[in-house]
């Protein structure tokens, strides 16, 4: 990742953790905010969530990243009835927004986007807007000549995982400035081109939490060859007894009764994980199905858990926030 990426392009000094920074929507260029006097602090937190350089504002764009201010992310209640998502057809002609409220906690979230490329901005301002602590997004489908510095988000650091040797699948994980984390490599063989990338966070007054991405590609011959090796990474996660959770695309529609599904949960239930997504995660004029489901081995901190369409991938964006649930006494009267 070059050095550059880290300067403001106006004074070309680093950019100083805790700085007012502001991120172009359009090229990435990233400036401080006292380098723009036309912004003065008390903007700054809307401006930077739709902001385009002098340089980009003249030059020809198929979009305005302004109308991503009108996404109605923050207005709602929960997540737990899914009918009242718009469905976004195959040939994904609209994009289905589920508007949500977001309880207090860790938030955590995956996002299968079938291509990070066009939707960068959307998948920006959504983070700016909820401040998640991890965001997983799975099916980037980037590669060598993709340049890293268009896809990083201002306030996370991004940790990235292309496919190697033909196009498709790659995985980027977004972990919040703040939060101490560590990747960490499992000795264990899965199907090719399954995707496993773990990465563990230290939040302040909590046990450690080791978070496993996957992307699992379609396939009528591997899944069972993908069970037994998830089951044995488990073995070696639950090890360490600390908190774990997995979330990604498994291919395994979890709302069909067949042999698949049931040794994929006779595993995660003999590892104590329980499944937290109850409602379809991609949906199609065709078929509704439950591919992206989140196993937590700490359902007892779970505060808010759901789905909804993000961006107009072809699945929809499943999210939990976890923290210790604590119980208010009733005051009594003396």
């Amino acid at each position: 990742m070059p050095a550059a990426a880290y300067n403001c392009r106006r004074c070309h000094t680093k950019l100083g953790k805790g700085q007012h920074k502001l991120t172009c929507l359009r090229c990435s260029a990233i400036y401080h905010r006292i380098c723009l006097p036309k912004i003065p602090p008390k903007d700054y937190k809307e401006a930077r969530l739709s902001w385009i350089c002098d340089d980009c504002k003249d030059a020809p764009t198929n979009g305005d990243p302004s109308l991503f201010k009108e996404l109605p992310f923050n207005e709602l209640s929960n997540t737990d009835d899914c009918d009242d998502c718009e469905v976004a057809t195959t040939h994904h002609t609209e994009i289905r927004i589920t508007p949500f409220k977001l309880q207090r906690g860790t938030a955590l979230g995956h996002l299968n986007v079938n291509g990070i490329k066009s939707k960068i901005h959307e998948v920006k301002t959504f983070l700016l807007e909820n401040n998640f602590s991890v965001l997983a997004i799975t099916e980037s489908k980037l590669n060598e000549c993709d340049d890293s510095c268009g896809f990083e988000i201002e306030g996370y650091v991004m940790l990235r995982y292309d496919r190697m040797f033909r196009d498709g699948g790659g995985t980027l994980i977004y972990v919040r400035d703040d939060i101490r984390f560590l990747p960490l490599v499992y000795d264990v063989r899965f199907p090719k081109d399954v995707e496993i990338n773990c990465v563990q966070i230290f939040l302040p007054f909590q046990k450690p939490l080791i978070i496993v991405p996957i992307y699992n590609p379609p396939s009528k011959t591997h899944h069972y060859q993908f069970i037994q090796s998830l089951s044995s990474l488990l073995s070696l996660i639950s090890h360490d007894k600390i908190d774990f959770m997995i979330m990604g695309d498994l291919n395994i529609d979890l709302l069909q009764l067949n042999s698949n599904v049931s040794a994929l949960l006779s595993i995660t239930k003999s590892f104590n994980l329980d499944q937290l997504i109850a409602q379809p995660t991609r949906v199609t004029s065709k078929s509704k199905t439950l591919l992206d489901p989140i196993f937590v081995s700490f359902p007892d901190k779970i505060r808010q858990a759901g789905c909804f369409p993000l961006t107009n991938s072809d699945h929809c964006f499943v999210f939990c926030v976890y923290g210790k649930i604590t119980s208010r006494v009733p005051s009594k009267m003396i």
